[in-house]
């Protein structure tokens, strides 16, 4: 599944650049002692949204430079001025120790920085959805015949790979300070806020979808949704992310120990670092078999089959309980999610993406288990419960 994902991502990106590329000049030298010093040069173009591409000397760069400026890029393409600050900081520590992946750093925020750029050409979103809010409601609200991005306009779609991109590379400047303890922090909480902006589209689009939401409260979440796809904030982010980011801080800091797989333990370790809202959540969830299948793959970092399984094979061998040492052993793979290591922010990250691919993938497919995340299912609970209905999203 992250092969894939990557294999995706990655071609969008090709057909990204190559729409830029239609409106470059070839690329211009810079040497040293003429104009920019070449780590200035490098780090000014990285900030600027340049493409660095190579250098025949080691005191040239060559760049890339857009012909057509496209105008000042929507908030939800580029780097906002906590992220454009971190960046700054974090690369300077990185020269100042003369860490070695100082300059893979600036050549990924290069990259990602003109990949905004290139998906900012794409027609902004208002654009490309119907300018009466009943219309647009209908059109969100309406169960798509085939995958949803194929019905979105393309600026939304290649601003979900822009997060993406922009999560890989603040996941390695995160390794590359790992040891300034505040900085690490902070740049860890960045990560956050971006699966946050992933996971509150992914919200709206359910609660647009579910017949339990009235149509005024549609209407004003299909706004909210308008705003998250022109600016990549969230309104309401403010009520919500606190307690999305102590439930992904609580999973990062908690092992499963797996043992019979009743999840148990997993959950009261998790569960006595968040707030009262998440039992609650908890206990609305009880009957539901989805809600309690994305939870289990939440605790466990299994998918919701390798949990079934390892309790088939527990069972048939007659054995009562496994370790988290034999677990990959005993299923004999090394396991569909990405495994959650507190000390590599990426991790945390690459979890949830990888479940809620697989979830969307037993939604397209028709296929069993979970098809929305334990996260997704928590935001809309919080959706409903602001909204002052009960929660319609099951």
């Amino acid at each position: 599944r992250r092969s894939e994902m990557a294999v995706k991502t990655g071609l969008f990106t090709i057909i990204c650049l190559l729409s830029a590329l239609c409106h470059v000049l070839p690329g211009v030298s810079m040497p040293d002692g003429r104009g920019l010093p070449p780590a200035r040069a490098e780090k000014d173009a990285a900030r600027s949204g340049f493409l660095l591409i190579s250098g025949k000397r080691e005191d040239t760069l060559i760049v890339i430079m857009f012909t057509s400026e496209p105008g000042p890029l929507p908030r939800v393409l580029e780097l906002s001025g906590e992220e454009s600050r971190l960046f700054d900081e974090a690369t300077a520590c990185c020269r100042a120790h003369g860490r070695s992946g100082y300059r893979q750093a600036l050549k990924r925020f290069s990259e990602v920085r003109a990949l905004g750029a290139a998906i900012a050409r794409f027609p902004p979103e208002r654009d490309s959805l119907p300018p009466d809010r009943d219309k647009l409601l209908a059109l969100l609200a309406a169960e798509p015949e085939g995958p949803r991005p194929l019905h979105l306009p393309g600026r939304v779609i290649g601003a979900r790979s822009f997060l993406v991109a922009k999560c890989r590379a603040f996941s390695l400047l995160a390794r590359l300070v790992e040891r300034d303890g505040a900085l690490y922090q902070a740049i860890r909480r960045v990560l956050f806020s971006i699966l946050y902006t992933l996971l509150a589209e992914d919200a709206y689009l359910a609660a647009l979808e579910s017949p339990g939401f009235s149509p005024e409260t549609k209407r004003a979440l299909a706004g909210d949704l308008l705003v998250l796809w022109e600016r990549g904030d969230d309104p309401r982010k403010a009520d919500h992310f606190p307690a999305l980011e102590a439930l992904w801080t609580a999973r990062d800091n908690t092992v499963p120990g797996f043992g019979s797989m009743t999840g148990a333990t997993e959950f009261l370790l998790i569960s006595m670092e968040l707030e009262e809202d998440w039992k609650d959540f908890i206990a609305d969830k009880l009957e539901n078999d989805e809600a309690l299948a994305a939870l289990e793959e939440f605790l466990f970092g299994l998918s919701w089959e390798e949990i079934r399984e390892v309790r088939s094979r527990l069972e048939t061998r007659g054995a009562y309980a496994i370790s988290h040492a034999d677990i990959h052993a005993f299923l004999e793979n090394s396991g569909t999610y990405a495994a959650v290591n507190s000390r590599t922010p990426k991790a945390i990250c690459d979890f949830f993406i990888d479940r809620r691919e697989m979830a969307v993938h037993r939604r397209y497919a028709a296929a069993a288990g979970p098809r929305r995340t334990i996260e997704e299912m928590y935001l809309c609970f919080r959706l409903a419960r602001q909204t002052g209905v009960p929660c319609p999203v099951r």
